[in-house]
């Protein structure tokens, strides 16, 4: 009997080391399962900071793209009014340089009529430079004639 409680005793010993082994082993699985759960969870903090960043420059991106329409509305508002005054100023010099060729008809016509009379001594009268003209040509087709 005291060899079978000796040898109980010897397996239960053997037995006690393998338990307490096996409970090494799992506490340092259990450590490192830990440590590597603590590294993701900083891991993850970075992560998330990071996307918070990102999500705070897309927002400055969204807003800063806002403006930069806005900006180019207005430009393209103020292109259009030049645009506009841009015609109304062609348009303008249109009438102005009919105007002009009008009155140049216009100042024509009165110097036209103004030679009808004489200004001052000296002058011809539209008249007398016609038959001054007419005498000139005539006398310039019998010389002609005559040679």
């Amino acid at each position: 009997v005291a060899a079978e409680v000796r040898a109980l005793a010897q397996r239960t010993t053997s037995a006690s080391r393998e338990v307490k082994q096996l409970i090494e082993e799992s506490l340092s699985h259990v450590e490192d399962g830990t440590r590597q759960t603590s590294q993701a969870q900083v891991r993850m903090d970075e992560a998330m900071t990071l996307v918070e960043k990102t999500v705070m420059l897309l927002q400055e991106i969204k807003n800063a793209t806002a403006e930069q329409e806005a900006g180019v509305s207005q430009v393209n508002d103020a292109v259009s009014h030049l645009d506009s005054l841009t015609q109304q100023n062609a348009a303008m010099v249109e009438e102005l340089a009919a105007a002009a060729s009008s009155m140049d008809q216009q100042v024509g016509v009165v110097h036209s009529s103004i030679q009808v009379f004489r200004l001052a001594d000296g002058d011809r009268t539209l008249a007398e430079l016609d038959a001054v003209t007419l005498r000139t040509q005539a006398q310039g087709a019998t010389l002609e004639a005559e040679a």
